[in-house]
């Protein structure tokens, strides 16, 4: 008989394309992690029936977004600092500002290095 785990998070998402397999490293709100491996039928099917119920239910904030590159630059015609995500718009922030926002991202990351891994969720 199969128990019942209460997926907070993915920890962790490793394909395995010779078998044509997807493993899913799955937290819950205590840390406990949970591998569900499927096949890609079943992954395709999953994304139908998981599309439509994200679909369905209100969000509070929305679905984060993780880039998997960014660079950092100067403005060419101003004096700004560039940020830009992957390959989307650039952002643009008078010096003050950068540095605050560095500041700010250097203090979250703090807290999450005092935190234990499983209190992140």
């Amino acid at each position: 008989m199969g128990f019942e785990f209460t997926a907070t998070a993915v920890r962790e998402a490793t394909s395995v394309p010779a078998h044509q397999t997807l493993s899913l490293t799955l937290a819950d709100a205590t840390g406990q992690t949970s591998i569900v491996t499927v096949t890609a039928e079943l992954a395709r099917m999953l994304a139908c029936v998981l599309g439509e119920f994200a679909g369905a239910v209100p969000s509070a904030m929305g679905t984060a977004q993780r880039p998997r590159s960014f660079a950092v630059g100067a403005g060419t015609h101003e004096r700004a600092v560039m940020l830009r995500f992957e390959q989307s718009t650039p952002y643009q922030f008078a010096a003050e500002d950068a540095f605050r926002l560095a500041h700010a991202l250097l203090e979250q990351c703090e807290v999450f290095a005092e935190q234990s891994p499983t209190s992140l969720q």
